[in-house]
């Protein structure tokens, strides 16, 4: 009787690991939810001193591109002055909260970019340290300390510092079966830029960012943090020596990463297959006769590489 017994709490010991594996795996084909966050900021208010960009003009397209590689994308977009740091922090916060696990996500950052002052030291850290945070530039951001004496000290910024930990909640989400791509259509966006080589811009040249850093004076500098782990594709429109310019087509400006993109990505593609194609177009895109060709930037894991992309 005690033998059977024994035979009889296996089985139903194989049972119940076989019902929690079936419950808290996803079965092959289980159902991928694909988000979208574009961010796109057109017109800063004047006294900002940031100019005039076409974001609008990439929000468009992308869009358009990923509603037809797949319809039942859940795309939001951040424009002007819903884009401010608060928003697009609350934006961020808010695809963390809903996303499931194996989601796939992709954000775009169409806007102007600014190195920073490093208060922290994580930029001392690495292989080629430059004491400068990079940033992107949300709506309420000013393009210098105390502008016209406004008061600004670089509170609306939004570093890479504080970008790595909003996308390290939504890669944590969606877990190692989730696809997280974000890419940065702005200057000074490689390592997410101090500019090595400056060109004299044109009348008709539009630059997305300044070549002037954000100086933060009489700040103590905190002991170096860790950083969370980049277990995302990254891509951006410039590596940290250059940078952004916008690209004219047809009459019509875009942010040269955003055109790009939509122009050559398809799904299924590798990240580095996605990388080596974005290159061959950036070469072919029109250029001032001043510049050297701009050079993008990606951060991808080793183990993310040649992954298929929003297959």
């Amino acid at each position: 009787m005690s033998f059977l017994f024994h035979i009889f709490a296996n089985v139903m010991k194989r049972l119940i690991i076989i019902i929690l594996i079936c419950t808290l795996a996803p079965a092959p084909g289980w159902s991928q939810r694909r988000h979208a966050l574009l961010v796109g900021i057109s017109d800063y208010p004047p006294e900002s001193g940031w100019s005039k960009l076409h974001a609008y003009n990439d929000l468009e397209i992308f869009r358009a591109t990923l509603l037809t590689m797949d319809e039942s994308f859940q795309v939001t977009e951040l424009r002007d002055a819903s884009a401010t740091h608060d928003g697009i922090v609350r934006a961020l916060l808010s695809i963390a909260s809903r996303v499931k696990y194996g989601d796939q996500c992709i954000i775009l950052f169409s806007c102007h970019g600014q190195q920073l002052t490093d208060i922290d030291q994580d930029e001392l850290m690495g292989d080629n340290p430059d004491c400068y945070d990079e940033a992107i530039i949300p709506y309420d951001a000013m393009i210098a300390y105390d502008w016209h004496h406004s008061g600004y000290k670089g509170e609306n910024h939004l570093c890479d510092d504080e970008i790595n930990g909003l996308l390290y909640n939504i890669k944590k989400a969606i877990g190692p079966m989730g696809q997280l791509i974000v890419l940065f259509d702005a200057c000074h966006s490689g390592d997410m830029s101090r500019v090595a080589i400056e060109a004299e811009d044109k009348e008709d040249d539009v630059r997305r960012g300044t070549a002037d850093a954000f100086r933060i004076p009489g700040r103590k500098k905190n002991r170096a943090r860790e950083y969370w782990p980049s277990d995302w594709v990254g891509i951006s429109a410039c590596n940290k020596d250059y940078n952004n310019y916008e690209v004219n087509i047809e009459g019509r400006w875009y942010g040269r990463l955003s055109y790009s993109f939509c122009k050559v990505f398809r799904r299924g593609m590798t990240p580095l297959m996605l990388k080596k194609t974005l290159e061959d177009y950036y070469r072919v895109l029109p250029t001032g006769a001043n510049r050297p060709m701009q050079v993008l930037d990606m951060d991808c894991p080793a183990d993310l590489e040649q992954i298929e992309l929003l297959k």
